[in-house]
């Protein structure tokens, strides 16, 4: 590989997942013939082979330890550091990883067939060239070139593999917090590859809860994917304002200096978080959601969460007839985010009405979605919005179904939907505290 290739192979190896699912297997620390490369290429591939996640931000203290027990010169660890700086830095142009890694893949058939044709030239020079030396190459082929459709591996050997990645996934947080107290208090909510859903009546506070999901993983350093397909951009956005700054969106106009000061103080948390996708006017499939995902990726916005508001509003890509129409279709649409959610590794949320009828229970279960119940049993985690009696500031969310933990309870949180909180946190932790009658 020339230079500016293997770094923007170092670049992906270090920090994007699906690029390491791709080529992990076909990228070596002997593809790099710099040692700072090799040691970058060592660390990344070990890392991602423990732990099944990319090495991030840890790659600096790693190199730092590589090069001590390496015991590197001073001009070889100023040489390590550049090559860390610009391999995490933004000064590098962005390529598309799709492309990078048709080319990793290509440069290693091409490699294969060099060697294999030095081994065929090699073989009849001394006189050995013979059906064996020509089977022996075929089988490598086959084992080297063909497409890799799934990796097998050794349950009873990979044991220390499961607890050191076990650490690490409650040391950095395979299960992002929902930031909803009473919920993150009794339960994990999901992880990657998994979708979640919230279900409620109309005017519920699904959106609401939505967006509150999405600022949550955003402080905690996910990137994230609003996709808004019902209320348009400006009023999404007029409703994160109100979040952020706590202040009735009827009022933003009027108190700007303090939305101002409210805003600064919480945007170096999620500076470049969130990216919003305004797709109301209509035509959006779960198909384009993966293709907007991936030219996100290609423009370096690596989404570690997609967000969908709301069910609704997703085109089916397959057309159905007859009375069951829209429960087949439905079947479908959920069928294809759980497929999504696994295939790109993130975290997927969505929400879902309730049937007519529903706008005063307090408890939302599964028998009440509207439509097709199979989004429930399709997801891993299912919360319902429900309407606390004589309450009009307190939610009551019912755990309908946990495929990873408990379920089947309620907890309740103060809203404010006013002024764009699903969920006032102070408020709901002064409610936590008092004693249950």
């Amino acid at each position: 590989m020339e230079a500016t290739l293997r770094r923007q192979v170092l670049r992906a190896a270090v920090r994007d997942r699906m690029f390491l699912k791709t080529v992990c297997h076909d990228v070596s620390p002997n593809d790099f013939p710099d040692r700072a490369e090799q040691i970058v290429a060592t660390i990344a591939l070990k890392f991602w082979d423990e732990h099944n996640e990319p090495i991030g931000a840890l790659l600096r203290s790693d190199a730092e330890d590589a090069a001590r027990h390496q015991r590197l010169n001073q001009e070889e660890r100023k040489q390590l550091r550049q090559l860390i700086d610009d391999i995490q830095g933004t000064k590098m142009d962005l390529v598309p990883i799709k492309a990078l890694e048709d080319r990793v893949l290509a440069l290693k058939r091409d490699t294969f067939f060099d060697h294999a044709l030095e081994q065929v030239v090699t073989a009849q020079e001394k006189g050995r060239l013979d059906a064996t030396v020509l089977e022996d190459i075929v089988e490598q082929a086959r084992r080297e070139l063909a497409d890799r459709v799934y990796v097998a591996t050794d349950y009873m050997d990979e044991l220390e593999k499961r607890i050191l990645r076990r650490r690490l996934n409650q040391d950095t947080e395979k299960y992002p917090r929902l930031m909803i107290d009473p919920i993150d208090e009794e339960i994990r909510a999901i992880g990657r590859g998994h979708f979640a859903i919230f279900v409620g009546p109309y005017s519920s506070g699904k959106s609401l809860f939505l967006m509150h999901v999405a600022m949550a993983y955003a402080m905690q350093g996910l990137n994230v994917i609003y996709v808004t397909l019902e209320d348009p951009k400006d009023i999404l956005e007029n409703r994160m304002d109100a979040s952020m700054g706590g202040i009735p969106m009827s009022k933003l106009n009027l108190l700007p200096n303090r939305l101002r000061h409210r805003f600064n103080n919480l945007k170096q948390m999620i500076r470049g978080r969130i990216k919003i996708v305004d797709a109301t006017e209509g035509g959006f499939t779960i198909s384009k959601c993966e293709k907007m995902w991936d030219q996100l990726r290609s423009d370096g916005f690596i989404a570690d969460a997609i967000i969908i508001d709301y069910d609704e509003e997703i085109e089916c890509e397959k057309k159905f007839s007859g009375e069951m129409q829209r429960k087949q279709e439905f079947m479908e649409i959920y069928k294809r985010i759980r497929r999504m959610a696994k295939k790109l590794d993130v975290l997927v949320w969505t929400a879902s009405q309730t049937k007519r009828g529903t706008a005063d229970k307090k408890v939302i279960t599964g028998d009440m979605v509207g439509e097709d119940i199979s989004k429930i049993k399709k997801s891993f985690l299912a919360i319902g919005i429900g309407k606390v009696p004589d309450e009009d500031n307190v939610t009551n969310l019912y755990i309908m179904r946990h495929r990873l933990d408990r379920s089947k309870f309620s907890v309740e949180v103060v809203s404010d939907f006013a002024s764009g909180l699903a969920v006032d946190a102070e408020a709901t932790r002064l409610r936590m505290r008092k004693p249950k009658r």
